[in-house]
C-alpha cells in the first residue's frame, strides 16, 4: 500500500509541475501534497505496526506450532512403534508355527523317504536277482592240451618224450582237437626194456612211431566208448580196438583209468601200457590225419606219420634246457 502512495505522490508532483503554474492552483497542489504525504506516512506507519504485530504474532505462534509438530511427530513415532511391536510379535508367532509344523513334518518326509528308498533297494534287488537267475551261466575258461597233461605227475614221462620227439608244436601247442591214451609213468618203467629193445632193433627212430599209436584225431568222449561197446580207433599208424564194458575201459587188452581227462580241445586217458611195442619196426600204413579246427593252425594239425618226419618236426620246437631221458637210448 505505501508502495503505491509514494508512486501516487510522485505521479502528482510530476503533474504539477507539468501544470501550468497559477497561485491559486499551485496552493492546491501543495495542500494536496502535503494530505497525500501525511496519509502516506500515516499508512506506511500504521502498515509497521501491523507488520511488527505480525512478526510478534509469528514469534509466538511458531514456538507453539514447532511443539505441535513434535508432539504429533511423537505420536506417530510412538504409534509406528506400537504397530511394529505388534507386526514382530505377530510374526514371531507365525515363525514358531510354521518352525513348529516343520518339527512335525520332517520325522514323517523322512520315515517316508527311507520307506521309499528301501523300496527301491528292493526293486533293484530283485531285478538284480532276476537277470542273475536269467542268465545263462558263463562258460568256464577251459586248459589247453598241453595245460591238462602238464598238470598230471604221473603223466611226467611221456610229456618229456613227446617233446623230445618234437611233439610239442604238433600236437601239444595245436588247438586241433586231440584224443590221447597215455601211459603212465609206471607203465613206461614197466616197458622200459621193450622200449629199449625197439629203439636198437629199428633201422629209424622207434619214438616218434610209439607215442603216434597213442594219439587219434577228433574227440574220444568217455560216453562213446562204454556200455558194452567195442569200438576200432585209428591212430596214424595203427588201429586200436577200445572195449567197454561194465564201466571199464581196455584199449588193445590194457586198462584205462576210470576217470577221463577233459581239455578245450583233447580227451586225455591214462593207460597201464605202452602200445606199438607189438612189432614197432614194422609200423601199419600210415593214415592221413584231418585238418584242425583252427585254420592258423593247418601247418601243424597232423602228428608226424613216420619216425622220419619226426626230427624235421623236433627242430621247429623252441630251444628249452632238454630234459634227460630216463631211458638208456632216448
Amino acid at each position: 500500500m505505501r508502495y503505491f502512495l509514494l508512486l501516487s505522490v510522485s505521479a502528482l508532483t510530476l503533474f504539477a509541475a507539468a501544470m501550468p503554474a497559477s497561485a491559486e492552483t499551485a496552493t492546491k497542489t501543495k495542500e494536496t501534497v502535503t494530505a497525500v504525504k501525511e496519509k502516506t506516512a500515516e499508512v506506511v506507519e500504521a502498515a509497521k505496526d501491523k507488520t511488527v504485530k505480525a512478526v510478534e504474532t509469528v514469534k509466538e505462534e511458531t514456538p507453539k506450532a514447532i511443539e505441535a509438530a513434535k508432539d504429533k511427530t511423537a505420536e506417530v513415532v510412538e504409534a509406528t512403534k506400537e504397530k511394529t511391536a505388534e507386526v514382530v510379535e505377530a510374526t514371531k508367532e507365525k515363525t514358531a508355527e510354521v518352525v513348529e509344523a516343520v518339527k512335525e513334518e520332517t520325522p514323517k518326509a523322512v520315515e517316508a523317504a527311507k520307506e521309499k528308498a528301501a523300496d527301491a533297494v528292493e526293486a533293484v534287488k530283485e531285478e538284480v536277482t532276476e537277470a542273475t537267475t536269467d542268465a545263462p551261466p558263463a562258460a568256464p575258461v577251459q586248459k589247453t592240451l598241453k595245460e591238462v597233461i602238464s598238470d598230471e605227475d604221473d603223466l611226467e614221462d611221456f610229456v618229456d618224450l613227446m617233446k623230445k620227439a618234437g611233439f610239442e608244436k604238433t600236437v601239444l601247442d595245436n588247438p586241433a582237437p586231440f584224443t590221447l591214451f597215455v601211459p603212465t609213468n609206471e607203465a613206461l618203467d614197466k616197458a622200459e626194456k621193450k622200449l629199449d629193445e625197439a629203439q636198437k632193433s629199428s633201422n629209424k627212430d622207434a619214438l616218434a612211431d610209439i607215442i603216434n599209436y597213442h594219439i587219434v584225431n577228433g574227440l574220444v568222449t568217455r560216453s562213446a566208448l562204454d556200455n558194452n561197446t567195442s569200438e576200432v580207433l585209428s591212430t596214424t599208424l595203427k588201429r586200436l580196438r577200445v572195449v567197454g564194458k561194465d564201466g571199464k575201459l581196455t584199449v588193445n587188452g590194457m586198462k584205462v583209468e576210470d576217470k577221463e581227462l577233459t581239455a578245450g580241445n583233447a580227451v586225455i586217458y591214462k593207460l597201464d601200457g605202452v602200445l606199438g611195442l607189438e612189432d614197432p619196426a614194422a609200423p601199419a600204413p600210415v593214415v592221413e590225419a584231418p585238418k584242425a579246427a583252427n585254420p592258423a593252425a593247418d601247418a601243424a594239425a597232423a602228428a608226424p606219420a613216420t619216425a622220419s618226419e619226426a626230427p624235421a618236426q623236433a627242430t621247429e620246437t623252441p630251444k628249452t634246457e632238454e630234459k634227460k631221458s630216463k631211458f638208456k637210448f632216448w
